[in-house]
């Protein structure tokens, strides 16, 4: 681990993103157009007065099986995957298809897949409920653990690290986590955005289950086809590259990636046959514009 006096002077260097003089108001309402923009892309009539979907068939876009999920209590009525605009539901969609043939899954550079596992929960050591994952994408040598996060993060309230947390030690290739879970424990406010605090969790959980293979945490987020460049983006886009610098060079790699990026890389796979039909599905829920 750092000295103390190594970890204050890593936080004092770590200046925060520059923000936009942006208020809760303004979040508030860009948000509110971007689920507008989403019900009429998705269609009112599939959505209740609440904007989750009314039926089970609903959550999954045409040719996905929800079979493939074993009835998982992912799908089950309080689930945030019956919210179409959750990571979860965004992971789902992007992703459950491929359980069928894993070893054609590319992840960004990942190498063969050979399982795919969706809501696993990833024990730190400390007590209280372990953070969950969207999805884990094993192979024998490497894991790749993916965090989806859906437009919510324009209006997040940020978590704080519980105490228990303060004193944890961490391995000496763990330190850039490290600094960041110190920097949250003196500025928990430090990003309005990226939930960093469970970001660290996750972290520490990989680092604890697979001590043997190399472990890539994936924060996969959704933005808007048109009106990506408008400034809450951009800072969000800021801070996923701020936590990314402070772990980069740490046996848990952080890395941020649009879901567009990711449907963008496999437009260039020739297999398998039924992914063109799968992408063409996705752009025509969640690809919409912001003006």
């Amino acid at each position: 681990m750092k000295s103390a006096h190594a970890t204050t002077l890593a936080i004092a260097a770590d200046t925060p993103p520059p923000m936009h003089a942006i208020g809760t108001r303004s979040r508030k309402q860009l948000a509110a157009a971007v689920e507008t923009a989403m019900r009429r892309k998705i269609g009112v009539g599939l959505l209740d007065a609440q904007g989750k979907f009314r039926r089970r068939s609903h959550i999954l876009v045409e040719g996905v099986d929800h079979k493939l999920l074993r009835e998982s209590v992912l799908l089950e009525r309080g689930s945030k995957a019956w919210w179409p605009a959750s990571g979860l539901s965004l992971a789902l969609n992007s992703f459950l298809a491929w359980r069928r043939c894993p070893d054609l899954l590319t992840f960004h550079g990942s190498g063969r897949i050979q399982d795919l596992r969706f809501g696993a929960r990833c024990t730190t050591g400390i007590r209280g409920t372990p953070p969950q994952l969207d999805l884990l994408a094993m192979s024998e040598t490497e894991v790749v653990a993916v965090t989806a996060e859906g437009p919510g993060y324009l209006t997040r309230r940020q978590a704080r690290l519980a105490p228990a947390y303060k004193d944890f030690q961490l391995a000496d290739d763990l330190r850039g986590w490290a600094g960041l879970a110190h920097m949250l424990a003196l500025v928990p406010d430090h990003y309005r955005f990226v939930d960093a605090a469970a970001l660290f969790k996750f972290a520490v959980g990989l680092a604890r289950i697979f001590p043997d293979r190399a472990c890539r945490l994936l924060y996969l987020y959704w933005e808007p086809e048109i009106g990506g460049t408008k400034p809450l983006f951009c800072d969000h886009r800021q801070e996923i590259e701020a936590v990314r610098q402070r772990v980069e060079g740490d046996r848990v790699r952080f890395e941020g990636l649009r879901f567009a990026d990711i449907w963008a890389e496999w437009d260039s796979l020739s297999s398998p046959p039924w992914l063109p039909d799968l992408l063409a599905r996705l752009r025509e829920r969640y690809s919409v514009e912001i003006h």
